[in-house]
């Protein structure tokens, strides 16, 4: 059977994570770099909710969600607007 994320499964659900996520920001994205800016800025989300979702990420849950956005936005809009 064999992991998900190998074999045409895995290939299936790149293409369509790719259409149906990045290439869409991408598109929206300006200035140079685009394809790059808009798989960091979605790598970057993603590890944050990896990090607060599955593993529970202890320190993030104790603040508020608000401190959590005031700290983590700046990283990601600098993606978008660079």
């Amino acid at each position: 059977m064999g992991e998900p994320l190998h074999r045409e499964q895995g290939d299936i659900l790149r293409a369509n994570f790719r259409t149906q996520v990045t290439d869409r920001l991408t598109a929206r994205l300006t200035g140079p770099d685009a394809g790059l800016r808009a798989e960091l800025a979605v790598a970057t989300l993603l590890g944050l909710g990896v990090t607060y979702g599955i593993a529970r990420g202890t320190e993030l849950r104790a603040h508020a969600v608000e401190t959590l956005v005031d700290r983590y936005a700046p990283t990601v809009q600098a993606y978008f607007t660079a």
